[in-house]
């Protein structure tokens, strides 16, 4: 068995599958169905990711909701102690009917540097585009503001320090 030389190119592959259901027993909602598959590749100095999530409702006497999302990202080591982010999400609610079209994407950059083994600093700039009455936020992109009248474009700017125990 040998170690990896300078001119050696690292590969690996990952991926995974979940799915969530919570029965509701009161309201208007039965239950809501969310299911995310998604994978990284990682390929010498870069890794790749890419997701798909979709959430969806079972309601009574409404119209029942669906959402996808996907999610495409890559980190690049810049160093051996700082890497660069940069993620697109493509948002799209389906159903209702009256909520089609009423889409977001979400960009996002950003870079880490590694202190330590456990400690990291960060900072990253996101935008939130909507379209069509759309109004979903950064902080939960997924979840929220189909058509409420409020339409904007969030954008945020973050610096902070992780610190693994």
């Amino acid at each position: 068995m040998h170690g990896l030389g300078p001119g050696d190119v690292v590969r690996h592959a990952r991926l995974g599958l979940a799915w969530n259901r919570v029965d509701v027993l009161n309201g208007g909602v039965h239950a809501t169905n969310e299911w995310m598959a998604g994978g990284s590749y990682a390929l010498d100095r870069a890794k790749l990711y890419l997701s798909y999530w979709q959430f969806r409702t079972d309601n009574g006497a409404a119209p029942d909701a669906r959402i996808g999302l996907w999610t495409l990202g890559v980190t690049f080591n810049v160093t051996a102690s700082g890497r660069i982010l940069g993620s697109l999400g493509l948002l799209g609610a389906s159903r209702p009917a009256a909520a089609s079209g009423n889409d977001a994407r979400q960009i996002t950059l950003g870079y880490e540097h590694d202190l330590s083994k456990r400690t990291t600093l960060y900072a990253q700039y996101a935008h939130v585009a909507n379209k069509n009455g759309a109004n979903y936020l950064l902080s939960r992109f997924a979840n929220t503001g189909v058509g409420t009248g409020n339409v904007s474009d969030p954008r945020a700017f973050q610096v902070g320090m992780r610190h693994s125990f």
